[in-house]
């Protein structure tokens, strides 16, 4: 299975008590490395669904990777722009239970007798 979209990521800056000035205001932009770009996604598993309908499991190898760049002017720790191009890539294993509902397919059959 595959698709594609968009992937943007950047470095979370925390300063709660502000005691680091470099990163007040309009600063912490030059060190959070926003990027974004297009992105493709991977799924290579195998489906499992036996005869019984509580046993369906899904597992395989699960890949989203991106042609990212950077969307800042200046980065402070690089002391310029960065003008690459990178490839971004996240992948794990996904493992998953499926879980079918079910509607009910009885039909009720009351018998009635009258004497």
């Amino acid at each position: 299975m595959g698709g594609g979209g968009f992937l943007q990521h950047k470095i979370r800056i925390e300063n709660r008590e502000n005691v680091a000035p470099q990163i007040l205001g309009d600063y912490a932009k030059g060190y959070d490395y926003l990027r974004n770009g297009p992105a493709g996604y991977l799924y290579l598993g195998y489906v499992f669904h036996a005869n019984q309908k509580i046993i369906k499991f899904t597992a395989g190898f699960d890949c989203l990777f991106a042609f990212t760049q950077s969307r800042r002017d200046y980065l402070f720790p690089i002391h310029g722009p960065d003008k690459g191009t990178h490839f971004d890539m996240i992948y794990g294993f996904k493992f998953g239970w499926i879980i079918d509902l079910y509607k009910s397919n009885k039909t009720i059959n009351n018998k009635y007798y009258f004497n």
